[in-house]
């Protein structure tokens, strides 16, 4: 499989004159304002199952990127699917050790290109390109959809039936265990949450230690509140744990919802320090 390298690849011809997303992101880092930005091809890259594929971002405007810190990571787990920092390949996921490369060929032009070996099913997600050197920091998402056409003609509505009788037993279990939970911190006394930011994780700090301090009921604390939140139809919203990222092609569009959301999430009991409040263009 061959790659094209430098700023003037196929998937980004003209990429100042390809409409890029406005992206919001309510999310503990400093602000800062870089001198460049990290540009994404616009489409979805398709593989199927067992293929070679390679995500692609370059730097906008065009600039030496040997010296820079770039990572990828992995939307869903927040994990590193691979990390290069001045000329090394550094800590990965153990589920892409050996399978990714940073094409360096194109660095030196601006390309960010990662290769992915051998994609499966699992592969398949949102992925974040990161870059920070002395003029800043940016970053970029790219989709990945992987298909798996053996699996797509043996019976697909057998597949879809597993996976709607797992979640509804899932379901179920979960509420049984949480309202037993809720239950029990009730009759000790415990009705009042207080809720704050510290790093990358929510701190609850009148419950007990426990289960209550995993990021997975955090996560789901945010999606039982963001359910009945009223979502313009012209704005993404992307969700992990404690980080929310807005995006769309108005910027105006982006800074009304995230007005609404911010109000939203503070009457629901949320704590939201505006010093986080980080936007890119």
């Amino acid at each position: 499989m061959g790659f094209t390298s430098g700023c003037n690849h196929p998937s980004f011809s003209h990429p100042w004159k390809t409409r890029l997303a406005h992206l919001l992101a309510l999310h503990l880092l400093h602000l800062g304002s870089a001198q460049f930005r990290v540009v994404a091809p616009n489409h979805r890259v398709s593989a199927i199952v067992g293929q070679d594929v390679v995500l692609r971002c370059l730097l906008s405007p065009c600039k030496d990127a040997w010296s820079s810190d770039i990572r990828w990571v992995q939307h869903r787990s927040a994990g590193l699917v691979h990390h290069y920092q001045n000329g090394l390949d550094l800590e990965q996921m153990d589920e892409y050790k050996g399978r990714t490369e940073l094409l360096r060929d194109g660095l030196s032009d601006g390309n960010l290109d990662l290769l992915i070996t051998a994609v499966t099913s699992a592969d398949s997600g949102s992925y974040i390109c990161t870059v920070q050197d002395f003029d800043g920091y940016a970053y970029a998402v790219v989709k990945l959809e992987v298909s798996d056409p053996f699996c797509e003609n043996e019976g697909p509505w057998k597949v879809a039936l597993a996976v709607v009788i797992i979640l509804l037993v899932g379901s179920a279990l979960f509420n049984i265990f949480l309202y037993r939970k809720q239950g029990e911190l009730r009759a000790e006394g415990t009705e009042h949450r207080e809720v704050f930011c510290k790093g990358r994780q929510w701190t609850f700090q009148v419950l007990p230690q426990g289960y209550m301090h995993s990021p997975t009921y955090c996560h789901n604390l945010v999606v039982r509140d963001l359910a009945n939140w009223e979502k313009p139809d012209n704005v993404y919203l992307y969700h992990y744990i404690d980080d929310l990222l807005l995006t769309s092609d108005s910027l105006e569009a982006v800074g009304e919802a995230a007005d609404l959301l911010t109000a939203y999430l503070q009457k629901r009991g949320w704590a939201i320090n505006q010093q986080n409040v980080q936007g890119y263009l």
